[in-house]
């Protein structure tokens, strides 16, 4: 024989096998497959008929009335009963002893899949961690999927439908699934091409959507693919629900429980990172609308980026997210009116003279407490109360995620009395340090700018601020303004503190640094009952005259803040008839009250007719006393009373001496804070005798 013999003996052989075994009807492997699969499945399997076609690549293999059964102790006799099964084999894989099912077609039956608590299933097969087997695509034609999990604690059932022809998004099968999620109970309808793409990343495959999980919906319409592996998603999605931590077990990411949520927008899912883009959304009463991404693994960290909108933005509503718990403060109820005061005045006299004589003197040793009874329903002062907000900062949530949002608030509400109206800047959030910068927030009508830094990364956590309030008007303050909002008084204020702690209240009771405060214009006995939410009573009327002469022409205060403790480098207050210096302390971590205030009474300049000639008459102040004023108490319920202990020469009038910091340089600093432009009754840089810009953009020396 030759050798071109033997080499067309040895090509050819191989080819007439694979041809024979292409042809061969393989019916008769049907009970050799049965009894090998029992074996196998340690379960029973049986088959009405069987069908092979061996082919180089793919290997088609078709199962008729397959039956297997089930586990010992399952509530389903069978784990499958079929009409059909047919599966695509790569042949190339089987030769190199891998299963590898490229397409699974399920037609007619029904399946039952069940996991128990300790992660045992039954289509694990028996003496093997996992199965040799993966599954690219999926086809359900008529078929009924019945799935127990009860280390998920869910179920789930599943009855798919196929249609005759598809329909104009390309859905050729229609499913109906209901069943629970813990004590859910879910439903809906879903409807996807022929083929599912369960592994196969390069084959998305149309989908729509539209359920319910308890009282949270779900309605998408899109692509998905390779559900099995790294999901990929595009997709329109219209959700809502009573709060965002029902998505947790769905999307992979720990949200705490937020008010309710709507979204509507695009979101897409690649290689684990969320994007959401052009998106509407709500939650509670905020709304927002831009771009945001998410990616679970983009370092050690996850992190969220993006750049967001809103018209109202509530922070209530979003606090959770950051692990803000704002409270409320409680507003104190007291009369506005003086027919009010009157009768809360006449109550308390009735009172007190009804009362034993060592509750008498108990009354009159404070005042401002006593009338304060009868301002307020409560009945006496709550001591525990406190003013400044208890927001605990959730330092552990700050430290596992990173991110980099920008956002545009038009209109902010705190949920608290003060009056904050807008937002805007960055948030910046890196290995456990916030940083907000650049921030403005619009306030009481002017514009408060600072940086803001919170580190989380020791232990308590170390803030900072730096920030200037310019133009604000107090008599906006406040919402329980009362009063006050008669006023149209303007305020600036200066502020650089650091403190610690992961609280505010524990940061401002550490608090190291400086700040100051500076108000022109207004009325000023409104500025004190309502401001200070106290009745100060006949000690105001004496303090700075009758209330109709009360017009505040400047009040400066700066303060030194050592370990939570605020003490005066400059407390100077101005009106036309006196003008009071005074110093002190404000401890903020017992939120107390410790100042003097010395009166310098002011003469006055009057024009009278004597006799047919008009004279120019200078005489002190009348109804201003010139004793000093005591400020005591604690912030919510300060008392306000004159003060003759207090020796006169003990507060030097006017601006007293600074130590450390310069209480005048940084009083002078304050004044371009507010505007200026109330006349020369209520100009803050002619009081201080500091230069200030004219009109006219020349600089004069004021007197």
């Amino acid at each position: 024989m030759s050798v071109r013999k033997v080499v067309a003996t040895l090509v050819a052989a191989p080819v007439v096998i694979v041809g024979i075994a292409m042809a061969i009807d393989w019916r008769f492997l049907r009970y050799p497959i049965e009894r090998y699969a029992s074996e196998q499945l340690g379960r029973p399997v049986t088959l009405t008929g069987f069908h092979m076609a061996l082919r180089p690549f793919t290997t088609r293999l078709n199962f008729e009335g397959l039956r297997i059964g089930n586990v010992p102790d399952s509530r389903q006799p069978q784990m499958v009963a079929l009409d059909i099964a047919e599966v695509h084999l790569s042949t190339w894989r089987a030769l190199h002893k891998q299963i590898l099912i490229e397409q699974l077609a399920l037609r007619g039956g029904e399946v039952y899949l069940a996991r128990a608590r300790n992660g045992a299933n039954n289509w694990t097969l028996p003496g093997r961690e996992r199965n040799d087997v993966d599954v690219e695509a999926l086809v359900l034609d008529n078929a009924l999927i019945d799935y127990d999990d009860r280390q998920l604690d869910l179920t789930a059932d599943i009855r798919t439908t196929t249609l005759r022809k598809p329909d104009a998004k390309g859905h050729t099968m229609q499913a109906e699934f209901n069943g629970y999620y813990g004590t859910a109970r879910y439903q809906g309808k879903f409807a996807t091409g022929p083929v599912i793409s369960l592994r196969e990343a390069e084959t998305p495959f149309p989908f729509r959507i539209d359920g319910r999980v308890g009282a949270t919906r779900l309605k998408a319409e899109g692509t998905m693919q390779n559900l099995l592996g790294d999901l990929g998603l595009d997709a329109t999605v219209d959700l809502s629900g009573p709060t965002l931590a029902n998505l947790a077990p769905f999307v992979g990411i720990a949200f705490p429980n937020t008010p309710p949520f709507a979204y509507r927008g695009r979101l897409a899912r690649t290689q684990g990172k969320w994007d959401a883009t052009q998106f509407a959304a709500s939650l509670g009463r905020s709304d927002l609308t831009g771009d945001l991404a998410w990616d679970p693994r983009g370092g050690a960290r996850p992190k969220l980026t993006g750049d967001v909108h809103s018209r109202v933005f509530d922070i209530q509503d979003v606090a959770p997210l950051f692990g803000w718990t704002p409270v409320v403060p409680a507003v104190i109820d007291r009369p506005r009116t003086t027919a009010a005061r009157t009768t809360a005045a006449r109550t308390t006299t009735t009172a007190k003279k009804s009362a034993p004589a060592g509750a008498a003197n108990r009354s009159g040793s404070t005042r401002s407490g006593s009338a304060r009874v009868a301002a307020t329903p409560r009945g006496k002062p709550e001591p525990d109360r406190r003013v400044l907000p208890e927001w605990q900062f959730d330092v552990a949530r700050l430290r596992a995620n990173d991110a980099d949002l920008k956002v545009d608030m038009a209109v902010l509400r705190s949920g608290t009395t003060w009056s904050f109206e807008s937002v805007a800047g960055r948030a910046l959030i890196d290995q456990g340090q916030l940083t907000l910068s650049p921030f403005t927030v619009g306030y009481a009508g002017g514009q408060f700018s600072a940086k803001v830094t919170f580190d989380a990364r020791s232990t308590p956590a170390q803030a900072a601020v730096t920030g200037t309030l310019q133009k604000a008007r107090y008599g906006r303050m406040f919402a329980d303004a009362g009063s006050l909002k008669r006023s149209d008084g303007m305020m600036g204020a200066d502020i650089r503190l650091t403190g610690s702690g992961d609280t505010l209240r524990d940061m401002l009771g550490s608090a190291n640094g400086a700040f100051g405060l500076v108000l022109a214009g207004g009325n000023l006995s409104n500025l004190v009952t309502d401001g200070l939410v106290v009745d100060t009573g006949p000690a105001l009327l004496h303090l700075i005259g009758p209330e109709k002469r009360t017009v505040l022409r400047c009040a400066v205060a700066a303060f030194d803040v050592q370990k939570g403790v605020a003490r005066t480098q400059t407390l100077m207050i101005d009106t036309p008839d006196a003008r009071l210096g005074g110093q002190g302390t404000v401890t903020f971590a017992d939120e107390r009250l410790d100042l003097r205030l010395v009166p310098v009474v002011k003469e006055v300049v009057r024009e009278t007719t004597r006799e047919g000639v008009k004279e120019t008459v200078k005489e002190a102040a009348p109804a201003v006393a010139r004793s000093p004023i005591a400020i005591m108490g604690t912030f919510a319920y300060p008392d306000v009373r004159a003060d003759r202990a207090v020796a006169m020469g003990s507060v030097a009038p006017g601006l007293p001496g600074a130590s450390g910091i310069s209480g005048v340089s940084m009083a002078t600093g304050l004044v371009p804070l507010v505007d200026t432009g109330y006349g020369r009754d209520a100009n803050c840089g002619a009081v201080l005798g500091q230069d200030v810009e004219t009109s006219g953009g020349r600089r004069a020396r004021a007197r």
